[in-house]
């Protein structure tokens, strides 16, 4: 079911099947490939999560940085400045 498109024609066209089993047969090509197509849409989904969540601590770690970095910058200029 899940062989290539020729593959599945050479297949069906050497097996004798009535109109109602081809019919099926088609309809189980179908929902396999169906769900060949929503697994590997599943699995891209996660990559991309799985990066997203990565940049998004990066980003969040040098954005915790450079708060810090502000703040003490904001502290000596206001030494420097006497107040």
């Amino acid at each position: 079911m899940r062989g290539t498109r020729q593959e599945y024609r050479q297949h069906k066209a050497a097996v004798k099947l009535t109109p109602s089993q081809k019919a099926l047969l088609s309809k189980m090509r179908r929902r396999e490939l169906s769900c060949v197509y929503a697994g590997n849409a599943r699995k891209e989904r996660d990559v991309k999560f799985k990066q997203t969540s990565s940049r998004l601590a990066e980003l969040s770690q040098r954005n915790t940085s450079l708060e810090q970095e502000n703040a003490l910058l904001r502290q000596q200029l206001a030494q420097l400045l006497g107040r």
